[in-house]
């Protein structure tokens, strides 16, 4: 019985870190890929930037966190876009300083080379950037992933068969 509850709860690691694996993928490493091989390069104009603002409601540590936002003008098979945007994430930081850094190094009414995805040509991008968090949790959900599953196979060989 022992032998029992200790293949469940590898299988319940298992399943629990695929999970990130996914998790971590889908909704943070995969869009940074997206948009790096599949986006097309077009002009665009900066005509306006901001810092934004949100309450933050899940840490003690500060009140607001930010994110730079710059607003673009581009053509794209000569239909015109205006939009709000900065990276694919879209992800705000506690850290004011740096947001605010990003935001001083966009000049306004400077062309710049932003990124749109052909299939939704609204959607832009000023930048390709992957971030660190999002390969490094990543890697780590499936290097845990690789050892949990490793170690449920060692042990179904060490049982053989029943």
């Amino acid at each position: 019985m022992p032998g029992a509850i200790k293949t469940i709860g590898q299988v319940i690691g298992v399943v629990i870190s695929l999970a990130f694996v996914y998790v971590s993928y889908h909704f943070m490493l995969g869009p940074q890929i997206h948009v790096h091989y599949h986006f097309k390069p077009t002009d665009c104009v900066v005509i306006d930037k901001k810092l934004e603002e949100l309450v933050n409601q899940r840490s003690n540590r500060s009140n607001y966190v930010y994110r730079p936002s710059f607003l673009v003008v581009y053509l794209v098979n000569k239909q015109s876009y205006k939009t709000w945007t900065y990276d694919i994430l879209r992800e705000y930081s506690n850290n004011q300083l740096g947001q605010q850094q990003i935001l001083d190094q966009v000049d306004l009414v400077t062309p710049y080379t932003c990124w749109y995805d052909p299939k939704h040509p609204e959607t832009v991008v000023l930048t390709r950037s992957y971030t660190f968090w999002a390969i490094g949790f990543f890697a780590l959900a499936t290097f845990v992933a690789l050892v949990l599953i490793s170690s449920l196979l060692l042990s179904f060989k060490r049982k053989g068969p029943n």
